[in-house]
C-alpha cells in the first residue's frame, strides 16, 4: 500500500472519528468543555493534515495573534497562522482549570499508553506525535492565572 493510500485511509478514518466524536458530544450536557472542544475541532483534524474545524464558531473581535472563536462556556479557541518553524496553531484557553486538567490528563493517559504521542525530551510540557500520527505535532499544557492554555502546532512542514 503507497504512503499515499495509507495517508487517504487515515484520513477517512478521521472524518468518521469526527462524526462519532460530534454524536457523542451532542447527546451530552449543554455543552461541552474547552479541552473536549479542542479535541474534536483541532487535534483530531490536524492530526492526518487537516485545518481546524471552526464551522459554526463566532468570531471575536480584535485579537492581535490570529482568529480567536468563542467556544460555548468561559473558553475560546485561537488560530494562529504558520510563524517561523512551525506550522498552523490551534490554541483553546479554557475554565475551569481543574476540569481541563483532569480532561487533559485522562486523555494524555491513554494516547501515550497507545504510542501516539510520546513526551518531548527537551521540554517537560510538550508531547510529540508518534508514527502512528499522520502529521508531525507538538502538544504544549499550561496554567495562565484562573485558566488552561493547550496549543497544538504543527511542526516544520516535511511537504
Amino acid at each position: 500500500m503507497t504512503d499515499r493510500c495509507v495517508a487517504l485511509m487515515r484520513g477517512w478514518c478521521a472524518g468518521i472519528a469526527s462524526v462519532v466524536l460530534a454524536s457523542v458530544a451532542s447527546a451530552g450536557p449543554a455543552h461541552a468543555g474547552g479541552w473536549e472542544e479542542f479535541i474534536k475541532r483541532c487535534v483530531v483534524p490536524m492530526e492526518v493534515g487537516l485545518e481546524p474545524k471552526v464551522i459554526g464558531l463566532d468570531l471575536k473581535e480584535g485579537d492581535p495573534v490570529g482568529q480567536a472563536f468563542d467556544l460555548p462556556g468561559p473558553s475560546h479557541i485561537i488560530i494562529r497562522p504558520p510563524f517561523q518553524m512551525l506550522g498552523t496553531q490551534c490554541q483553546v484557553v479554557t475554565q475551569p482549570v481543574e476540569t481541563a486538567k483532569a480532561s487533559f490528563d485522562k486523555w494524555l493517559a491513554s494516547v501515550l499508553e497507545a504510542g501516539r504521542y510520546t513526551p518531548d525530551p527537551d521540554i517537560e510540557s510538550r508531547w510529540l506525535t508518534s508514527e502512528d500520527v499522520l502529521e508531525d505535532l507538538a502538544l504544549d499544557g499550561w496554567q495562565e492565572c484562573d485558566q488552561m492554555v493547550f496549543q497544538l502546532s504543527i511542526l516544520e512542514s516535511q511537504s
